[in-house]
């Protein structure tokens, strides 16, 4: 059941990669038709659209960081452990200083 869980992610990470690159290519695309079309008015228009790029670019960067099933057990297992710990040192303080 893990695997299947951890390809359907592979599998979104793989998608959404495909998405920003077409939406990379879709932007240039239009920056060449409005340059054909208004010439003076590429240069602004392509670096608004660079600015917009850089934006999706960091929110792609944050989507391709999924945390598998895998990893999150993984997480949370180390965060019981560093409870524990942290309770066992208590209990040990609150016992002697009664």
């Amino acid at each position: 059941m893990i695997g299947k869980i951890v390809s359907y992610d592979r599998k979104n990470c793989l998608i959404r990669q495909f998405f920003v690159s077409y939406r990379k290519v879709f932007k240039l695309y239009i920056c060449l038709i409005i340059s054909s079309y208004f010439g003076l008015l590429q240069c602004l228009f392509c670096l608004y659209l660079k600015h917009l790029d850089a934006f999706s670019l960091g929110a792609a960067t944050k989507e391709n960081k999924i945390e598998t099933k895998y990893h999150r057990k993984k997480r949370k297992k180390k965060e019981l452990q560093e409870n524990n710990v942290a309770s066992k040192t208590m209990k040990r303080t609150e016992f002697q200083v009664c």
